[in-house]
């Protein structure tokens, strides 16, 4: 059996356990006075290195910061760069907006800081006007006068086109009359239409002057014919216009004002002219629908019903006006500094979201999610190495 120790040998008295500090011969009344710690105690040559990187202004160059877990690594590098973010300017927002010539192909537009979200706010309340204000054009005594007045104009000029041909073939005893497979010359007498046994009995030089005013009447009749189809486009043509012509005076100073709101923003005032065509362009859209189904979100032209929303929304994917901070959000100073926690590749550079309509997955500029080399554009990006390095293609 081995022996007990000696407990008394052992024993460390109280007074080697703490080095005594008088009060008195402190400098200060409390450590409220004293300056916040710029450096990790013993790491000098750590703090020159971050120092010396943070001012680091060059693309290529990343500070990599490397030592055991619990030496306080992130939170002295934050503090460093939150530091010279302060004094770096203010990086710009970024929103997604529709491409109305390429839908596929939606266009970024680049905003100054804290704009973006106004923008959007601007364009959904312009999409609320006009779908007060373009159904109100529409069925105002002006434009169903003018409507009316167009097919009646179409209307008239087929009846006296009609009108014509029928003088000229009763003049000759021949009728124009409507069959269940079209229009067709008949001759007649005494008002009445004569069948092909009376037609036989005429006499001779009769019935080779009827045949040879039927044909005649004939040749006008089909020329009459092909020229319907051309006055019928001639009147969808003449509706369209006045379609748009009523679109432009119902959209034309709601757009106007908005251009004078961001008139030092030409991208902005790109894509409202860009807006006004496809609105003018797609007016029936917001027009009351008689039945609304399902409808693609993406497409050459604008969807029906509350789907035409989508059409004319703005994404926003940074917004330096409400950036993040821990777990809450305050208003921005200064370049961002982000960190991800969990650096995969969505979470570094964005996603586009999907959803299932008819079976097939589609997307739209609206679905595209940014990510967080988004949020730190123009400031900078805090990533654990060995998180990143262990996620699938980040």
């Amino acid at each position: 059996m081995s022996e007990k120790p000696d407990r008394a040998a052992a024993a460390v008295p109280a007074e080697a356990l703490y080095t005594r500090c008088e009060p008195a011969t402190l400098p200060f009344e409390t450590t409220a006075e004293l300056e916040s710690l710029e450096e990790i105690g013993g790491q000098r040559r750590a703090a020159e290195a971050v120092r010396f990187a943070v001012g680091m202004t060059h693309d290529g160059y990343n500070p990599f910061a490397f030592g055991p877990e619990g030496t306080g690594k992130y939170s002295f590098i934050r503090r460093y760069l939150e530091r010279a973010a302060a004094e770096a300017p203010l990086p710009p927002d970024w929103c997604y907006v529709n491409n109305f010539d390429e839908p596929h192909r939606p266009r970024a537009l680049e905003l100054p800081a804290g704009r973006a979200c106004p923008f959007r706010d601007d364009m959904a309340q312009l999409v609320d006007e006009l779908k007060l204000a373009i159904p109100a054009a529409f069925e105002s005594d002006e434009h169903r006068n003018r409507k009316s007045a167009i097919q009646e104009q179409f209307k008239e000029r087929q009846e006296e086109a009609f009108g014509t041909l029928q003088t000229r073939a009763k003049e000759h005893d021949i009728a124009l009359i409507r069959t269940p497979v079209g229009l067709a010359l008949a001759p007649i007498r005494d008002g009445e239409v004569l069948n092909p046994k009376e037609f036989e009995a005429l006499p001779e030089d009769e019935k080779q002057h009827r045949r040879t005013v039927s044909e005649e009447l004939q040749r006008e009749l089909e020329t009459l014919l092909h020229q319907i189809p051309g006055w019928e486009r001639e009147q969808r043509q003449e509706l369209r216009d006045l379609d748009r012509e009523t679109t432009m005076f119902a959209v034309g100073h709601l757009i106007d004002e908005l251009k004078r709101n961001w008139q030092d923003e030409p991208a902005v005032i790109a894509h409202l002219d860009a807006v006004s065509n496809d609105v003018i362009d797609n007016a029936e859209a917001f027009l009351p629908q008689e039945a609304e189904g399902p409808h693609l979100l993406v497409g050459g032209r604008a969807p029906s019903g509350s789907a035409v929303v989508r059409r004319y929304q703005v994404n926003v994917i940074v917004d330096q006006n409400r950036r993040e901070s821990g777990r809450t959000a305050k208003p921005a100073e200064g370049a961002p500094v982000v960190y991800e926690d969990h650096p995969t590749q969505p979470n570094l550079i964005g996603r586009t979201e999907h959803i299932s309509q008819f079976g097939t997955l589609i997307t739209d500029f609206n679905l595209i999610k940014g990510g967080a080399l988004h949020r730190a554009n123009g400031g900078w990006l805090i990533v654990d190495a060995h998180k990143l390095l262990t996620q699938p293609f980040a």
